[in-house]
C-alpha cells in the first residue's frame, strides 16, 4: 500500500479557520484517452466483460490513534478492479475492469479524481467537530459502480494541551509551534504544461541550426554530432512529455514559500508505522525526476526485498531555481541558505526527527544541514563526499604531491588530476563564473540545452538509450532535460554554481568544513562516479563517520541508475539511527 495525500484549503468558519488543502491530482478533463491495450497497466486487450465479479470498495474507519493529534488516516482497498491512470470510452471494456476514485470532503464544492495506486487518505487541519468523507469507486467514464459509494464520518476532538504546544496544522505538511500564515502555507501542486509549450518545443527542435561535425572520433570535443542529432530526432518525433507529467501527478506534490521563494516538493509517506522521515536533495543537471525510481523502494521496502522497519517517509524538493520551484531574484541562495530552507521545510512538514541524503549539490546542502545542526536532523548520507585532504587539494592546484599516499589514494589522486587536465570540469568553471552567459544559448535552443546537460561527466558512460533496459533510459533523460526546458530554468539552475562555487570545491574537506560536522555521516561510493573517495580520506574528513561502503555498480546519478541498490544503501546506512527517531 501507498498513500493518497489529501489536504484541505483554508475555509473561513464562525469559530475560526479550517486549514485544509486538497491535492487535485489528475482531473477527469485532463486524462489521456488510451490508444491501445498496452496503455492499460494490468489489463488484457479490450474485450467484452462477461461474468466477472463486481468491483468492490472496502473502506476502513479512521485510525483512532491519530485523531487526538489532528491526523485523519483512512485506509481503503478495492477488489475486482484495477486503479489505473487511464480514462476514456475504450477503457470501459478493458478486462479486468478499470476504475479510480472520486473523493468528496464534507460539503466542500470540490471532488478529487484519484488514479494512483496509493491507498491511504490523509486529512488534517480541520476544526474540532464532526466531519465526513464520501469515497466513490467509479469506472473509466466517471460513473459510480453500483453500491460502491462509502461515507466515513469522524470527529476531531477539541485541542489538548499537547495539540496547542505542537499545533498540528496538516497531516502531511505542517506541524509548527508558530502560528500558520499564508506565507507558510503548504499548497497542493499539479503539473500541467500547456500544449502550446510542447508544440513550440517541437518546432524549435525541427529548426535546430547544427554545427559542423567534430574533428575527433571520441567525445573529447563535446557531444558527438551524430549522437545528439539522433537524440533530438527522437525528442521531436517519438518522445511524450505527458507520460512523466502523469507520473508526477500520481504523487503528492506541494509548494511552500520559504524566504520569498516557492519550493516545490514531492512528499510520499510510507504505509508502515514508524517510518523514518528522509529528505533527498538532487543536484545539477538533475531534478526530482532523478529520484522518482527510489520512492517505491524507500517507502514500501517489503515490496522491494526490504523489511517494514526499514521504511522511509520521503520528501524530495526541487532546488531553488530548478524545476517547479521558484527562481531567486537576489543573491545568497548558496548551499548554506538552502540547508536552512530544507530545515524549515521539514519543520513545516511536522518532522521532529529525520535524516537527509544528497549527491552532487545535495552533498554540500546535506552537509551544511549537519554542520548547522538543523533541528531534528539525526544524520546524513552522501554519495559525493567532501573528503579530499588539504595537502591533496594543494597538489591538485599545482603544489607538490604528498609522498605518503597509499596505492589507492594515489590512484584516486591521479584520476582527479587527469580529470582536471582533460577539461572534464569545464562546465563547472563556466557556470561558476558566468551562469548568465551559459543561459542564453540553453534557453533559446533545446538542442543546445541537451548538449550542455549531457556534457556533465555523469553522462560519460551513458549510451544515449542504446540499451532500453538500462536506467536512465532515453525517455528518462529527456524527461529531465524537457523539465529544464519547459520551466525555463537553465540559467537559474546554473546560478547555484556561481553561488556555491565561491565557497570552493565541493569535494574538498577544508572548503566544506567537514571537521565541523559532529552528526553521524554515512557514505556510499559508487564505482562509476566522477570521484571515488578512499575510506582513509573519508575517516579523516568526517569525525563521526558511522557507515562507509563501496558498492560494485552505479555512478554519479546513483538513484537513477541503481534505484534498488541505492535504497538498500540508505536502509543500511540509517539503520543504527532509527531508534533515535522514536
Amino acid at each position: 500500500m501507498k498513500r493518497i495525500a489529501l489536504l484541505l484549503f483554508a475555509v473561513a468558519m464562525v469559530a475560526g479557520v479550517v486549514v485544509a488543502w486538497l491535492r487535485t491530482s489528475t482531473r477527469a478533463d485532463a486524462q489521456p484517452t488510451p490508444q491501445s491495450a498496452r496503455e492499460v497497466r494490468g489489463a488484457s486487450t479490450y474485450v467484452e466483460i462477461k461474468n466477472e465479479p463486481a468491483p468492490k470498495l472496502i473502506v476502513d474507519p479512521p485510525l483512532p490513534d491519530k485523531l487526538d493529534r489532528g491526523i485523519v488516516q483512512i485506509q481503503w482497498r478495492v477488489e475486482n478492479v484495477h486503479i489505473v491512470p487511464v480514462f476514456g470510452k475504450g477503457a470501459l471494456n478493458a478486462s479486468p475492469r478499470i476504475g479510480h476514485l472520486h473523493i468528496h470532503v464534507d460539503d466542500l464544492p470540490w471532488w478529487w479524481a484519484d488514479a494512483s495506486d496509493i491507498n491511504t487518505i490523509d486529512l488534517a487541519g480541520m476544526p474540532p467537530g464532526l466531519h465526513k468523507i464520501r469515497i466513490e469507486l467509479v469506472n473509466a467514464n466517471h460513473v459510480v459502480f453500483p453500491e460502491q459509494s462509502k461515507t466515513v464520518t469522524f470527529t476531531i476532538p477539541k485541542e489538548t494541551t499537547r495539540d496547542k504546544e505542537t499545533k498540528m496544522t496538516t497531516a502531511t505538511s505542517q506541524l509548527d509551534t508558530a502560528p500558520n500564515t499564508a506565507a507558510e502555507a503548504i499548497r497542493p501542486f499539479t503539473v500541467h504544461i500547456p500544449q502550446e509549450a510542447l508544440d513550440d518545443l517541437k518546432r524549435r527542435l525541427d529548426s535546430t541550426r547544427w554545427p559542423d561535425q567534430e574533428t575527433v572520433a571520441d567525445g573529447s570535443q563535446g557531444i558527438p554530432l551524430a549522437k545528439l542529432k539522433e537524440l533530438v530526432r527522437y525528442w521531436q518525433t517519438d518522445y511524450d512529455w505527458r507520460k512523466v507529467e502523469t507520473k508526477l501527478n500520481s504523487l503528492p506534490q506541494f509548494v511552500t514559500r520559504i524566504d520569498g521563494v516557492d519550493i516545490h516538493f514531492i512528499h510520499v509517506r510510507s504505509k508502515h508505522p514508524n517510518a523514518l522521515p528522509l529528505i533527498i536533495t538532487h543536484g545539477w543537471p538533475g531534478s526530482v525526476i532523478e529520484q522518482l525510481k527510489v520512492i517505491g523502494p524507500l517507502t514500501d521496502p517489503t515490496a522491494h526485498g526490504g523489511r517494514a522497519e526499514d521504511a522511509f517517509d520521503v520528501v524530495i524538493p526541487s532546488l531553488p531555481g530548478y524545476g517547479f520551484s521558484g527562481k531567486p531574484t537576489g543573491t545568497g541562495w548558496n548551499p548554506d541558505h538552502i540547508a536552512r530552507a530544507w530545515a524549515e521545510l521539514m519543520k513545516r512538514l511536522g518532522y521532529t526527527r529525520y535524516v537527509a541524503q544528497g549527491g552532487d549539490w545535495g552533498t554540500p546542502i546535506s552537509s551544511a544541514m549537519a554542520r548547522q545542526s538543523a533541528a531534528g536532523l539525526l544524520g546524513i548520507h552522501i554519495n559525493l563526499p567532501a573528503t579530499v585532504p588539504p595537502e591533496v587539494a594543494a597538489a591538485l592546484a599545482g603544489g607538490p604531491v604528498p609522498a605518503n599516499l597509499s596505492e589507492k589514494e594515489r590512484t584516486v589522486f591521479n584520476a582527479l588530476r587527469a580529470s582536471g587536465k582533460s577539461g572534464t570540469l569545464a562546465y563547472f568553471t563556466m557556470m561558476a563564473a558566468r551562469p548568465q552567459t551559459v543561459g542564453y544559448g540553453a534557453t533559446d535552443s533545446p538542442a543546445g540545452l541537451a548538449a550542455w546537460v549531457l556534457v556533465h561527466p555523469g553522462f560519460a558512460q551513458w549510451t544515449f538509450g542504446a540499451d532500453p533496459e538500462k536506467s536512465p533510459t532515453k525517455d528518462d533523460v529527456l524527461d529531465n532535460i524537457t523539465l529544464y526546458w519547459l520551466t525555463n530554468t537553465a540559467t537559474s539552475a546554473a546560478r547555484l554554481y556561481w553561488e556555491g562555487g565561491q565557497q570552493g570545491s565541493i569535494i574538498a574537506a577544508a572548503t566544506q568544513k567537514t571537521n565541523e560536522i559532529s552528526l553521524p555521516v554515512a557514505i556510499t561510493v559508487f564505482p562509476e562516479d566522477v570521484y571515488r573517495a578512499p575510506e582513509t580520506w573519508a575517516r579523516r574528513a568526517y569525525p563521526n563517520l558511522i557507515y562507509f561502503h563501496e558498492v560494485d555498480r552505479g555512478g554519479h546519478f546513483a538513484a537513477w541508475e541503481q534505484p534498488e541498490l541505492f535504497a538498500s544503501e540508505l536502509r543500511a546506512a540509517f539503520r543504527s539511527l532509527r531508534h533515535s527517531a522514536e
